[in-house]
């Protein structure tokens, strides 16, 4: 596995902390692409009843629905936050991945949201369309645009 290094004295600086804080958020894109699938299995794109607000239930409403219906507002609000960590990490990659093209921002975004892939492995398995020097700068540059997202 490779060795990860937090402190660059570059631009795109980062204090530890703030590094490692993007990089963890970076690495739950999966598991959190994987929530949203499994909502949508379960319906949870399905809009709130009305007359609920937040877990307000409506007048007049038996006993018996008030659990569903908390725990389907609950799943909702569960499939809403994934999605926007979702959004936050591919805006990210977007960004800085700006003007290199599509293929690179696929690159780039795998690179980020999985453990232990580096440049080398990424030209062998997903032929990245740039130089070393370009990745790991636009790499940095994701994690700065994360950190200033998730702050």
């Amino acid at each position: 596995m490779p060795r990860i290094r937090p402190e660059y004295k570059g631009k795109y600086r980062l204090e530890p902390d703030e590094f490692y804080a993007a990089y963890y958020f970076a690495l739950r894109y999966d598991r959190l692409r994987a929530e949203v699938e499994e909502a949508k299995r379960h319906g949870s794109n399905v809009e709130l009843p009305k007359g609920t607000l937040y877990g307000q239930s409506r007048k007049n409403t038996s006993a018996i629905s008030k659990p569903t219906e908390r725990q389907a507002i609950a799943l909702a609000q569960r499939d809403l936050q994934a999605r926007a960590q979702i959004g936050k990490i591919e805006k990210a990659a977007r960004e800085a991945a700006a003007g290199a093209g599509e293929a690179f921002r696929k690159c780039l975004l795998y690179g980020v949201t999985h453990k232990a892939v580096t440049y080398a492995w990424l030209e062998r398995h997903m032929s990245i369309p740039s130089g070393r020097d370009m990745y790991y700068d636009r790499r940095r540059r994701f994690y700065w645009l994360l950190n200033q997202m998730i702050q």
